[in-house]
């Protein structure tokens, strides 16, 4: 008997999600801020959507240039509403990407200042204390949209950002917690970090990173990217990180949070959907056994953009008015599995 791909792929996920799953710590969150700060998609649906991915976590971005446009008011309702919902909330604080190199530049990729970053960082926490359960600092520094220079030159401007950080908002809300990296996924990540750390003494709650492998299942390495499929690499990397001294939680190598992940269902990196709904399962259960305590899917709703921009980053899981893809049945399924 001939089984079609998209059967052999649900045929596959029915098998995953009925393998034993020992205790975890992964915590499932969402990231989408075209619906949770701007209202693109029914905030209460989107709320429910969320719970029935066992999230408890949404992820916001803090731009630079945003603030300077908007102020802190979209933010200001937004982290409301999350509480209000029953959702922590993660929030990453980061400088003016070079792709919007005609906005304020003052801290961006071309201009990162640590001061200026202190105060920023400093502003929201002292803002939002006791609202915001942790930050991250600076998106994907280790890519050139984000901070400049050779990677050695942008590993020590990261290192400078993240210690001003780190003091600024420990001093507004202690118990924050301050993850750092928000590391995209590119194959000298892990170099980055080894140069952002090298011959210091920095703190953190935690490591933030991006782990995609856009072509790539998660049960196998890509050569390309360290993503899902190598976390046996970063937690090695962490190890080694604490054990030096550079980069720790009280001495003890930092857990894994991944803060931005998803297969993809339009744009550059678009996959079929039967394969998209394997390997979205595939991926929770793989981060779950490898102790990653945070899995973030980005996005929840179709972008508003894909129905006029077959290039835009798409990662969601459900259609817009709210209809479900076959992966938000599987990463439902297998987050109901191996999340905690």
């Amino acid at each position: 008997m001939r089984f079609s791909p998209a059967l052999a792929a649900v045929l596959s996920v029915a098998a995953l999600a009925a393998c034993p799953s020992p205790a975890s710590a992964l915590q499932m969150a969402v990231q989408d801020d075209p619906t949770f700060v701007y209202g693109a998609h029914d905030q209460a649906a989107s709320y429910q959507h969320a719970r029935e991915l066992k999230a408890r976590t949404v992820r916001f971005n803090l731009f630079w240039d945003k603030w300077v446009q908007e102020g802190f008011g979209p933010l200001d309702a937004a982290i409301a509403r999350a509480r209000a919902e029953g959702f922590r909330v993660h929030l990453t604080v980061t400088g003016t990407p070079a792709y919007n190199a005609q906005n304020d530049l003052r801290l961006s990729a071309f201009h990162p200042d640590p001061k200026l970053m202190a105060w920023f960082a400093g502003q929201a926490a002292a803002r939002w204390k006791g609202q915001v359960s942790s930050y991250g600092v600076w998106n994907e520094p280790n890519i050139d949209h984000y901070l400049k220079g050779t990677p050695a030159q942008a590993a020590r401007r990261y290192a400078a950002l993240y210690q001003a950080a780190w003091k600024a908002i420990k001093a507004a809300d202690p118990a924050a917690q301050v993850w750092f990296g928000e590391l995209s996924a590119r194959k000298d990540a892990l170099q980055f970090l080894a140069r952002a750390v090298k011959g210091r003494r920095l703190q953190a709650d935690g490591l933030a990173f991006h782990p995609y492998q856009p072509r790539t299942s998660p049960l196998r390495r890509d050569p390309g990217f360290v993503g899902i499929g190598r976390l046996a690499d970063v937690r090695r990397a962490l190890a080694a990180a604490a054990r030096a001294g550079s980069l720790s939680r009280r001495g003890r190598p930092l857990p894994m949070h991944i803060t931005e992940f998803g297969y993809m269902r339009g744009g550059l990196y678009r996959i079929p959907e039967a394969r998209r709904a394997l390997w979205s399962a595939q991926a929770v259960q793989v981060a779950a056994r490898a102790g990653v305590r945070t899995l973030v899917w980005y996005q929840l709703n179709e972008p508003p953009q894909a129905l006029t921009d077959p290039a835009i980053w798409d990662g969601s899981l459900l259609l817009i008015g709210g209809g479900p893809t076959p992966a938000w049945d599987a990463v439902r399924g297998a987050a109901g599995r191996w999340a905690s």
